[in-house]
């Protein structure tokens, strides 16, 4: 290798070290604003374990507890929100450990389906079983991600609506588009009170509008 390849080389490893050290700060920034926002709102509902925000899947099983908040002020509903989302999260964790095993095994079939082409032909050769399971397994993969997103961003959205009812649902496309909003949003929500009263009904706003403008 000539002295100018070496050089080139050393600098585009050092290129890549440093854009990891980046990543891996910004991971971590991004880690804090998201936990300690998510605690803060947590404390500022009155949640007994706010520090449930900074412990990996109780995350979530916070969040969902917050939306149950959420959904019982406002629809009166009591839906196990909390529940859902760590179900959803050990699922797809179980299901993605086991898929990273079973792509293994069917890029090796794969692998040797290529050489009896080679050597056979493609009319002789036979995909191995690997390779038909690994579609459906693919497809159910995605399915449980795509249930899991809109679960998720449902949750958030109920939450969102403790502390800013009328934004909610723009935090949330906010938090869908762009993959660093969500702990901003957070903590920027975080400096609010939240709404734990009971919203007043439309019935009685008619009645107290009616009676200021007949007096």
């Amino acid at each position: 290798m000539l002295p100018f390849e070496e050089s080139l080389v050393q600098v585009m490893d050092m290129m890549f070290d440093v854009s990891s050290l980046f990543d891996f700060l910004v991971t971590i920034v991004v880690y804090v604003f998201y936990a300690l926002g998510l605690s803060r709102m947590a404390k500022a509902c009155h949640h007994p374990r706010p520090w449930m925000a900074w412990v990996p899947y109780a995350d979530y099983y916070l969040t969902g507890e917050l939306a149950e908040l959420s959904a019982i002020r406002y629809r009166k509903k009591m839906r196990p929100y909390a529940a859902w989302m760590l179900t959803m999260q050990i699922i797809i964790t179980v299901v993605g450990f086991a898929f990273c095993i079973f792509l293994v095994g069917a890029l090796s079939g794969f692998t040797d389906y290529l050489g009896q082409v080679a050597a056979n032909g493609a009319g002789i050769a036979k995909l191995p079983a690997s390779l038909w399971i690994f579609l459906p397994f693919a497809l159910v993969i995605l399915a449980l991600g795509i249930v899991n997103l809109v679960l998720r961003y449902h949750a958030l959205q109920l939450v969102f609506r403790l502390f800013d009812e009328k934004n909610a649902l723009a935090y949330t496309v906010l938090c869908i588009l762009f993959t660093y909003a969500q702990p901003i949003i957070l903590m920027v929500l975080s400096t609010k009170k939240p709404y734990l009263t009971d919203p007043e009904p439309a019935s009685e706003v008619q009645e107290v509008s009616s009676e200021t403008t007949s007096e």
